[in-house]
């Protein structure tokens, strides 16, 4: 049988380049691979660390590039001249009065006020309280009226008038309830408390002050109080000038002395007559003022649940008219349908409803609210001449909701839990919200971003604008109208409405100016501060200088304080303290401006507890910085800009009247044009009968001229 041999010997071909793994590839070209690899777990341990010195290895080239980056920017100017009080180190809240004349503080003992510019002491309200938050509304002539909250939760009212303190009444007066906000309006007629309970259940109380009876009241004690001291001072006078005798007969020894001092010289102070201002750094005395009036209690909005009618009848019975928008509490879905929409979700969406975050714990809903002046939406005492420019209504938001409610404050019903007159939907939990000082202009601000300005006295929205970021909104403040360019149109005669300003601070650290008005709909937000991935660099407060409007305070988290130029968009100058100390607590700072924002007051912690910078300071203190000395600054001094409303509502008569009056004003000069016209009309008749008569001329020559030939 033939039998094939293959002539020479079998040999295996050697496998190709293309087909060897990762470790032969290693083997060619790095010479450590001679020896084999780790065994398990010693080769999962060397990934890991080596993995680990991959990813410090990133973060030193980060920081190296940002810090190079720092080291090439230009940096503002460092401002380092602070004086330091010896008094008030231990405050925990500061704010100042309306016309910036006085600082308040809250204190571990009680409340001070002082001298915003001379820093003196003017008065003590002495408590065993710790007070954590405080708030201030001028209710007269040089009369405040602020708001405490201390440690243990109660608030308090206080009147602040001839450098002495007046205690009114605490608010939460129901035993085992704690304040969780509390708020004055601008005037001081209404007061907001969000209280809480022992169940972890809140609500908000609104109360009307008896402001003009208080100050009447404070008014009689003080004029009582002059005259019992210039009584006292009458008798004191009285008393020295007659020296009474004992029951022998003898004179007293004040007597004898000035008869044994008779015929030599003495010299001796003259008496002076208290003042009521004498004393004043105590408290005044005890006052019965009137009581406050409770006028609204608004709880929080419930959950959506399903209807509880047996019928449809019943259910459309139990809803209302749809003439207004509301909460969406009546409704005509049943239980079994929501639940039912609930399954059928959860089936169909089964995969992506895995992965979401687990609920968290119920967080306790606290209300954020602003009081209103009148306006179209809620004309209420509009019509009473009385009640122009007062507050009649206040616009709650409570957290995690999306809707802005409106609640009327002059319903005379005893019902005073009753629904809201008006509701402001939004597609997105609200997150933010302000009113311009004027509450004209209400702004809110969403989780996904979105701003929305109202005109709250149209029900309008003057502007809904989406931020460049990634972030929520979570500050708000509108800016002075006076900084920002406004060309006045020469027609219409009469005012038309002015642009304003809102500046907007997200979670993730962006600070953006937003404009909005008439012809501003297409302007884009100015980028003030941008995102940064450090969140030590991210800002906590931002707070507007009230005498120049264009420059704010903003304070990071590392503690830095800067000044920027919100419509330039630059720093100008950083704020420090001495080296020795820096700012306490920079997530939530200590500070207030003084003398309509000359001066800033901030308190400042010890580097080192063991030392102190001032013998006797303790180891915080409060710092003065006069903001007039700062160089960066003058420019801004020196603007004088006249004041502007934030939006302007003119009637049709008054626009009427402005069109007559500016016709009537123009009519010599329309006068004038006519006789001009009539002149250039005569001139123009004059030169037409010419050339007419020329032509007629000219015609007659032409046909004589034929005539003869």
């Amino acid at each position: 049988m033939p039998v094939f041999i293959r002539k020479g010997g079998l040999d295996i071909p050697p496998p190709s380049l293309s087909s060897r793994d990762s470790d032969e590839e290693e083997f060619l070209t790095d010479p450590e691979q001679l020896f084999d690899p780790l065994p398990q777990p010693y080769r999962m341990i060397d990934k890991v660390l080596f993995q680990l010195l991959e990813d410090v290895w990133d973060i030193v080239s980060e920081r190296e590039e940002a810090r190079m980056q720092d080291g090439s920017r230009v940096r503002p100017p460092l401002y380092e001249c602070p004086v330091q009080m010896q008094e008030h180190g231990k405050a925990h809240c500061m704010t100042h009065s309306v016309d910036g004349r006085y600082i308040f503080v809250g204190l571990p003992t009680g409340l001070a006020a002082f001298d915003a510019v001379s820093q003196v002491t003017l008065a003590l309200w002495e408590e065993t309280v710790e007070v954590t938050s405080l708030k201030v509304s001028l209710a007269g002539v040089q009369m405040y009226l602020l708001s405490t909250v201390d440690d243990m939760g109660a608030s308090r009212l206080l009147l602040f008038s001839n450098e002495r303190f007046y205690f009114i009444k605490q608010l939460n007066e129901q035993e085992g309830t704690i304040t969780v906000k509390c708020e004055l309006s601008t005037d001081g007629d209404y007061v907001g408390v969000a209280l809480e309970n022992k169940e972890k259940e809140v609500w908000l109380e609104v109360h009307r002050l008896p402001r003009d009876s208080w100050l009447r009241e404070l008014e009689q004690a003080q004029a009582q109080a002059l005259k019992a001291a210039y009584a006292a001072s009458q008798d004191q006078s009285t008393y020295g000038e007659t020296a009474p005798e004992t029951s022998d007969g003898q004179a007293t020894e004040g007597e004898e002395g000035r008869k044994s001092g008779a015929g030599t010289p003495t010299s001796e102070v003259p008496r002076q007559t208290p003042s009521v201002g004498q004393g004043s750094m105590l408290a005044g005395p005890d006052i019965k003022f009137s009581p406050a009036q409770m006028v609204l209690r608004v709880r929080p909005p419930t959950e959506l649940t399903g209807s509880s009618a047996k019928s449809v009848y019943d259910a459309y019975k139990a809803v209302d008219m749809g003439d207004v928008i509301g909460t969406g509490g009546n409704h005509v879905l049943l239980a079994e349908h929501l639940n039912q929409r609930k399954t059928v979700f959860n089936v169909v969406h089964e995969q992506q409803v895995r992965h979401l975050p687990q609920e968290e714990e119920e967080v306790t809903r606290t209300p954020t609210f602003h009081f209103l002046l009148g306006g179209q939406m809620l004309p209420a005492g509009l019509d009473n001449v009385a009640q122009a420019g007062q507050v009649n209504s206040v616009c709650v938001r409570w957290n995690g909701s999306n809707n802005l409610a409106h609640y009327s404050l002059l319903k005379t019903g005893k019902d005073i839990e009753h629904k809201p007159d008006l509701v402001w939907p939004n597609t997105c939990t609200i997150t933010a919200s302000a009113v311009s000082s004027d509450t004209s202009l209400v702004a809110v601000g969403l989780m996904d971003g979105l701003l929305t300005v109202w005109d709250k006295y149209l029900g309008l929205q003057k502007c809904v604008k989406k931020l460049k970021t990634q972030g929520s909104v979570t500050f708000l403040t509108f800016l002075n109208p006076a900084v920002l360019p406004n060309k006045t149109p020469s027609h219409p005669p009469y005012d038309t409405p002015t642009s304003a300003g809102v500046l907007a601070g997200c979670s993730d650290g962006t600070l953006f100016v937003v404009r909005c008005g008439h012809g501003e709909e297409d302007m884009e937000p100015v980028t003030v501060l941008d995102s940064s991935s450090d969140d030590t660099e991210r800002f906590t407060t931002v707070q507007v200088i009230p005498a120049i409007p264009q420059v704010v305070l903003c304070v990071r988290r590392n503690g830095q304080m800067l000044m920027y130029d919100v419509l330039k968009n630059h720093v100008l100058c950083e704020i420090g303290l001495p080296s020795t100390h820096y700012l306490s607590s920079p997530w939530e700072p200590c500070c207030a401006f003084g003398a309509d924002g000359q001066m800033l007051y901030a308190k400042g912690s010890l580097l080192d507890a063991g030392e102190e910078y001032v013998p006797g300071s303790g180891s915080s203190s409060m710092f003065v910085h006069q903001l007039r000395s700062f160089p960066t600054l003058d420019n801004y001094w020196r603007r004088q800009s006249e004041p502007r409303l934030f939006i302007t509502h003119v009637t049709v008569n008054k626009r009427c009247d402005a069109l007559l009056q500016d016709r009537l004003s123009r009519q010599k000069d329309r006068i004038a044009r006519m006789q001009e016209r009539w002149n250039d009309l005569r001139t123009e008749i004059d030169v037409a009968q010419k050339f007419r008569n020329a032509g007629q001329t000219r015609q007659r020559v032409k046909v004589a001229f034929a005539s003869r030939s």
